[in-house]
């Protein structure tokens, strides 16, 4: 246990598993793109060699990813199909077509910079539990 997370040793596969413990953290918002990590430890002449490997639930990766994918195939279906029925052939229909286009980019775009947050929200928690588990591990009195 660790004061925000817990990790896990694997001593067959040489990984420890490290995950933030999210209670721990107060009553902080909580996304829906939690993320994990895996450090890699392999032995090189005197030392340790670690190598973290962040990852998010591939449940979450392929939600959001169907999303964006219903925003952007929804947005390109609706303009097409807006021009081919002579939408952009009046002032106010073209006015009209340009408001839902730009509507559906502020929705893709919205969509963008909550990722981009809860993913750095995600990380500094990932990165706080692995600097813990540096300090547990690490002697205090290296030069």
């Amino acid at each position: 246990m660790l004061p925000h997370g817990v990790a896990w040793w694997y001593p067959d596969l040489s990984q420890i598993a490290i995950r933030p413990q999210y209670r721990l953290f107060s009553r902080k918002f909580r996304t829906a793109w939690p993320v994990k990590g895996l450090i890699h430890v392999s032995p090189h002449d005197e030392a340790l060699m670690t190598h973290c490997v962040k990852r998010i639930p591939w449940s979450s990766a392929l939600i959001t990813a169907i999303w964006f994918a219903v925003v952007l195939f929804g947005s390109l279906t609706f303009v097409v199909q807006y021009a081919l029925e002579g939408g952009f052939t009046t002032l106010g229909g073209a006015f009209l077509g340009i408001g839902i286009t730009g509507l559906a980019g502020m929705v893709a775009l919205f969509g963008i910079v909550t990722v981009t947050l809860s993913y750095r929200l995600e990380d500094s928690r990932l990165i706080q539990v692995y600097d813990e588990l540096r300090a547990a591990i690490m002697p205090t009195n290296v030069p």
